[in-house]
């Protein structure tokens, strides 16, 4: 239920708005659910939610950011997505849950794709298009970009591990998904999800095949093929995103966004301890626009955000959470679909977040699956979670969800 709300938000330019209607009421239910099957409390994300608490009463921040509704709608989204809360049932739901979202992005860019080679797209963000070469598609926001890179690295994983099992059909299927999600990706006009997507492929194509030297070199030639076919082929869809850079993609450049990672560092200056506030932005696009967006920002950088608004504390907090879980899938040897998958995912949601600040965007998705993506990967550097849960077997088996969550006693 939760997955296809998320599905439902991204399709909101299609389908209207029952999506987001429908997110917070499930948010409520699925945050009861893991408080009900709770077993091990997260105190690391406790210490957290006081310094985002701390950080908003030792401010002065104007009411019409709504800061404790805010942080109130943090407090259920942490417990829903985060090991704040923790157990091997609420670990299971998670689980499936980012996995089937990731199937459901698949989707997702493909109906997006064909409707804008059907000319159904929305004519205002097909002007939009045109003139800036931003195609938001169904989402109406910026997230396009990184569902295009998540819908190719999870291609990528699941027909890399199970091509042999496929039909002439199913490949057929796979490789038009592959360019809907391409092309997307270049129509959303998102370099850092350009850069997501060249490393998480190369470093999942890399552990898929390091013990087997002949299957790692084809696959590396297999991958610079692919580059070319999509300059060739697809040019046409990367042309704003080249001339962002001048047409170099290999430096990749940030001036864009400059002014805001100055404003950033001047907060987090200014009170280098607990921040300027949670969910807050002090400097740079606030003031009048925050008001007239109901406190909706943009701070253009999820980890520098988390330093500015929760000041060395809250970033001490966040490093605790991430980068244990990123040193645990370095250092683990493993070959398996579920390791490649989340190894994948903790790519996308290590660099994504340096130019996209949803870490704390209480409404939006990728927050969501930010939180969903650490969780899980936690939960298997703790044990919680074994790779062998991930068996997608189980939705062919089971359908509607995985009944092994009433059938099991967890501990």
């Amino acid at each position: 239920m939760c997955a296809f709300v998320f599905f439902a938000m991204d399709m909101s330019g299609i389908m209207g708005n029952w999506g987001y209607m429908a997110y917070y009421p499930v948010l409520f239910i699925l945050s009861f659910y893991c408080i009900k099957y709770n077993k091990k409390t997260g105190f690391l994300y406790i210490a957290y939610l006081v310094v985002c608490f701390l950080s908003a009463i030792v401010n002065d921040i104007p009411s019409y950011f709504n800061i404790p509704m805010r942080l109130g709608v943090f407090v259920l989204l942490l417990c829903s997505f985060s090991n704040l809360l923790n157990s091997r049932r609420i670990a299971l739901v998670r689980l499936h849950l980012l996995h089937i979202f990731s199937i459901l992005s698949v989707i997702l860019v493909s109906i997006n794709y064909i409707l804008f080679m059907l000319g159904m797209g929305d004519n205002r963000q097909m002007e939009v298009y045109e003139e800036q070469g931003l195609y938001t598609g169904s989402t109406a926001n910026n997230e396009m970009g990184l569902l295009g890179a998540v819908s190719i690295m999870y291609i990528v994983v699941f027909a890399g591990k199970n091509y042999k099992m496929f039909s002439k059909i199913e490949k057929l299927f796979l490789l038009f998904a592959l360019v809907c999600a391409i092309s997307m990706m270049g129509m959303a006009s998102s370099r850092m999800a350009l850069m997501c997507t060249l490393l998480s492929v190369i470093i999942v194509l890399y552990r898929m095949n390091r013990k087997n030297l002949l299957k790692l070199v084809f696959s590396g030639l297999i991958f610079i093929v692919g580059i070319f076919a999509v300059s060739s082929f697809f040019g046409d869809k990367f042309r704003f995103m080249l001339a962002k850079n001048g047409g170099e993609t290999e430096m990749i450049d940030t001036h864009s966004r400059d002014d805001m990672w100055e404003g950033r560092i001047r907060e987090y200056k200014e009170n280098p301890i607990l921040g300027c506030g949670f969910a807050y932005m002090k400097y740079g696009w606030g003031g009048a626009g925050a008001k007239d967006n109901n406190g909706r920002i943009e701070t253009g950088s999820g980890w520098l955000s988390v330093l500015s608004q929760t000041g060395t504390a809250g970033a001490i907090c966040l490093f605790f959470m991430v980068v244990p879980n990123v040193l645990f899938l370095i250092r683990r040897k493993s070959d398996s679909y579920c390791y490649l998958w989340s190894l994948g995912m903790c790519v996308m949601f290590l660099l994504q977040p340096i130019t996209e600040a949803y870490i704390t965007t209480v409404g939006a998705v990728l927050c969501c699956l930010f939180w969903l993506n650490y969780s899980v990967i936690d939960s298997f550097r703790k044990g919680i979670l074994r790779e062998d849960d991930l068996d997608i077997s189980i939705y062919s088996e089971y359908k509607w969800f995985d009944k092994r969550l009433k059938k099991l006693k967890f501990k």
